[in-house]
């Protein structure tokens, strides 16, 4: 639980220094720089911090043996599947698919938030 007062205490940091900024370009960049941080964190997590990934380095695992013609009728969606079998056939870590995740559910969302929100960097605490 200790970790978890690091990334809001970062967080807040940078909240306090983009609120700070009143340069624009500043502000954006700290935004992005914030969205960044809580990629890597979320890419850095431990298996044991949520019982979904336990089973995501079950079936990364499970996948990466299977044949094409198995690996199509898996029990998961099919993209999580194909990117799988992909990570699996190019890097020896099964982190990059934490890596990978984060930034495909991540990523897109931080892009959203900063266009959408009048405050971004609120709305991403």
């Amino acid at each position: 639980m200790n970790g978890f007062y690091w990334i809001y205490l970062v967080m807040f940091a940078f909240l306090l220094a983009y609120h700070k900024s009143e340069c624009k370009e500043t502000k954006v960049r700290l935004y992005y720089a914030a969205c960044g941080f809580l990629i890597l964190m979320f890419a850095m997590q431990d298996y044991s911090v949520s019982g979904d990934n336990d089973e995501y380095m079950l079936q990364y695992g499970i996948i990466r043996d299977l044949p094409v013609s198995e690996f199509l009728n898996h029990k998961f969606e099919l993209g999580f599947v194909i990117i799988n079998k992909l990570l699996a056939n190019t890097f020896q870590s099964d982190r990059v698919l934490f890596v990978v995740m984060s930034v495909l559910v991540l990523a897109p969302f931080c892009v959203w938030m900063e266009r959408e929100s009048s405050h971004p960097m609120m709305a991403l605490m």
